[in-house]
């Protein structure tokens, strides 16, 4: 009975150690996880800085465009236009000679 007991209590203390060695290792990584997100917040706060201090750079530049930006029919905006142009075909007869049916991999698609 003695030695049954002696592995129990030696079991036990075993076990202690070992959770007082996990509380202290989960203590250290939650302090690592901290000095590490400060570090970070201190650099996003010097990169939003930087980045406003260019913006107003570059807006103070005050650079206007040397063309004027046009509206081109292309597969990407066929909505606006045909919703522009309800109710007048004749502004959007042509619109899908741009478009090509594909497959699934983005081949054309082939007439079978």
């Amino acid at each position: 009975m003695p030695r049954t007991k002696n592995i129990l209590i030696g079991t036990c203390g075993i076990g202690a150690a070992t959770l007082f060695c996990l509380i202290i290792a989960i203590a250290h990584i939650i302090n690592e996880i901290q000095m590490i997100e400060n570090e970070l917040d201190v650099e996003i706060e010097a990169f939003q800085l930087k980045a406003n201090d260019l913006w107003r750079d570059m807006i103070s530049m005050n650079i206007t465009p040397h063309r004027q930006r046009r509206q081109y029919p292309f597969p990407g905006n066929l909505g606006i236009i045909d919703q522009s142009s309800k109710g007048r075909p004749e502004l959007t007869a042509g619109i899908n000679r741009y478009t090509v049916p594909t497959d699934s991999y983005g081949r054309g698609a082939q007439n079978t």
